[in-house]
């Protein structure tokens, strides 16, 4: 791993610590788990796709599974149906997060 890249981990871990909030993520097989997200349920969020309620950004390796489409996400005692497409890496403004280790879900309000 590249010096810029070790250094965007830790930005983005410690952006989690400062921001993230704990949801439950229930994939479509196997058991729930928490992981720690940032989520935002706003305009500016639903704008990146058609239909989206918000978006959760999320470190991959705190998943105990690959997330897919289809799983759900519990954030303030609401359930989420998760969009994900794992080519798309965006931060809530829409713009590119760089380094590989971070996964935006899109969320629809189930």
């Amino acid at each position: 791993m590249s010096r810029f890249d070790s250094d965007v981990s830790d930005l983005n871990a410690a952006c989690l610590d400062e921001f993230g909030d704990e949801v439950l993520y229930t994939p479509s097989v196997g058991s729930p788990f928490t992981i720690p997200a940032i989520v935002d349920i706003s305009e500016r969020a639903q704008l990146i796709e058609q239909g989206s309620a918000g978006t959760a950004w999320a470190i991959l390796n705190s998943f105990v599974t690959q997330p897919k489409s289809g799983d759900v996400v519990t954030f303030a005692g609401v359930d989420y149906r998760v969009s994900y497409d794992p080519t798309r890496k965006l931060d809530g403004s829409g713009g590119a997060i760089p380094g590989n280790d971070g996964v935006t879900l899109v969320l629809r309000r189930i």
